[in-house]
C-alpha cells in the first residue's frame, strides 16, 4: 500500500466511523454516550471536509479548523466513554481543545514547517487516546468482556502509533510526516496503516461495549425483580434446579428457605402501598445481608421470598433461620413498623433426597404454613412432614 492509497483509506475509514456513530445515536437518542459518539462522528466528518477543501494547500484557516475538528472529535469520544460508565464529563477536555487550537494557530502563523504541526497533532491525539484508555481500564467490574478487550487493544495501538509518529518527527524523519508526498516505507505503517486499523477497532469496540451493556440490562430485567432487585421467580427456580441437581451428584446437603412476611396485608392497608413496597425493599436488603455470596436470594411472589442455601444441613438451617428472624426483628423498617416473618425449610440430604425442585418447594411450603399456624415469627424445618412429624417440625422464636 503506497502513501496516497493509505491516506485515502484512512480518510474513508474516518468517514465510515462518523456515519456509524451518527447512526448509533439515531437508534438510541436517550443515551448520553451515543450522543457524544455521534457528535464525535460529525466533528470528524467536518474535519475531513476541511482537509478536502484545503487540497494540500497552505490555507491557515482551513488547516486550523480541520485539525481542531479532529481533536474535538477525539475529546467528545472521551466524554462519551465517561458517560457510558456514568462518570461526569471532564472539563479538562475543553482545556485540551483550547490549548491545541491556540498552539496550532501559533505554529501556523509563525511559519513553522509541517513537521512541527505533525508533532503537535500527534502529541495531542496520543494524550487523548491515553485518557480514553485510562477511562476504560479503571472500570474493572464484572468479568472481562470482548468489547472492553477490543477497545483497550485498539487504544493501545493508537497510543503506540502516535508515540512512534512523534518520535520519528522528533528525529526529523521525513517518512513519518503526514504527507502522502513525503511518507514512505515504515512511515506508511505508522502514519496511516496503524491509525486506520486502530480507528476501525476502536469504533467497533465502543459499539460492542454498548451492545454488551444492552444485553446485560436485558438479562438483568429478565432475571431480577424490578422492585427489590432480587432474583425473580423464574431465575430462582432455574438456579434452584441447578443446585438440586448438583447436590444430587455430589452428595452435599442443600437447604431451601421459604419466607413470608407476617400480616403484610395489614401493613399495606395501614401504611399504604408505597410504604408496603418500602418494607419489601428493606426485607430484601436484610435477606441479602444474611446470605452468603454463593446463596441464591429471590422474591417468589408478593411478600414471599425464597433462599437457596448450598451446603446447609438441618443444624445449619436452624442456626441460619434463628439469625435471620432476629435480624428481621431488629431491623428498622419504614415508619417504625414492626415487621416479623415466618420461615419454612426443606433440606435435601443423602438420607432424604428430593427428586425435583417442585417437590422440595412443596415441602418448604408446608413447613412455612406450619410456622404460620403455630403463631408466626418462627421457623419450621421439614425434610419429610409425613414421616418425621414433630421430630423435625421445630418451632423457633
Amino acid at each position: 500500500m503506497d502513501a496516497k492509497t493509505a491516506a485515502f483509506s484512512l480518510v474513508l475509514v474516518q468517514l465510515c466511523v462518523a456515519v456509524t456513530m451518527t447512526g448509533a445515536f439515531y437508534a438510541t437518542r436517550d443515551e448520553r454516550c451515543t450522543k457524544y459518539w455521534a457528535t464525535s462522528g460529525v466533528l470528524t466528518g467536518i474535519g475531513i471536509l476541511f482537509v478536502l477543501l484545503n487540497g494540500g494547500a497552505s490555507n491557515y484557516l482551513l488547516l486550523t479548523l480541520g485539525n481542531s475538528a479532529f481533536v474535538a472529535g477525539m475529546v467528545t469520544q472521551w466524554w462519551g466513554i465517561q458517560a457510558f460508565y456514568g462518570s461526569p464529563r471532564s472539563r479538562f477536555g475543553w482545556s485540551i481543545l483550547a490549548a491545541f487550537v491556540i498552539a496550532y494557530a501559533l505554529v501556523l502563523f509563525n511559519g513553522a514547517s509541517i513537521i512541527y504541526r505533525n508533532a503537535l497533532f500527534s502529541a495531542t491525539a496520543g494524550w487523548i487516546y491515553l485518557l480514553c484508555l485510562m477511562a476504560i481500564w479503571r472500570q474493572r467490574y464484572g468479568s472481562v468482556s470482548f468489547g472492553r478487550t477490543l477497545t483497550l487493544g485498539a487504544l493501545a495501538l493508537l497510543v503506540a502509533a502516535m508515540a512512534a509518529r512523534l518520535t520519528g518527527v522528533a528525529f526529523g524523519l521525513q517518512e513519518f510526516v503526514v504527507s502522502p508526498a513525503k511518507t514512505s516505507g515504515l512511515g506508511v505503517i505508522v502514519v496511516y496503516f496503524a491509525p486506520l486499523i486502530g480507528l476501525l477497532l476502536f469504533s467497533s469496540g465502543l459499539l460492542m461495549l454498548y451492545f454488551e451493556k444492552l444485553v446485560h440490562i436485558k438479562h438483568h430485567l429478565a432475571t431480577h425483580d424490578e422492585l427489590t432487585e432480587l432474583l425473580n421467580r423464574r431465575a430462582l427456580v432455574a438456579g434452584g434446579e441447578r443446585e438440586l441437581e448438583l447436590a444430587g451428584r455430589t452428595g452435599q446437603p442443600l437447604a431451601v428457605a421459604y419466607l413470608d412476611i407476617d400480616h403484610f396485608k395489614k401493613i399495606n392497608d395501614s401504611l399504604g402501598h408505597e410504604n408496603g413496597d418500602s418494607v419489601l425493599v428493606e426485607m430484601a436488603r436484610v435477606l441479602k445481608e444474611a446470605c452468603r455470596g454463593t446463596d441464591l436470594v429471590g422474591r417468589y411472589g408478593g411478600e414471599e421470598f425464597c433462599m437457596v442455601l448450598p451446603g446447609i444441613d438441618h443444624e445449619g438451617a436452624e442456626a441460619f433461620g434463628k439469625r435471620l428472624l432476629e435480624a428481621i426483628r431488629n431491623h428498622r423498617f419504614p415508619s417504625q413498623t414492626r415487621v416479623t416473618a415466618s420461615i419454612g425449610f426443606a433440606i435435601h440430604t443423602g438420607a432424604q433426597p428430593f427428586q425435583t425442585w417442585t417437590q422440595m418447594m412443596g415441602q418448604a411450603d408446608k413447613a412455612l404454613y406450619e410456622a404460620k399456624d403455630g403463631g408466626r415469627d418462627q421457623l419450621r424445618i421439614a425434610p419429610d412432614l409425613g414421616s418425621m412429624g414433630s421430630n423435625r417440625l421445630k418451632r423457633v422464636k
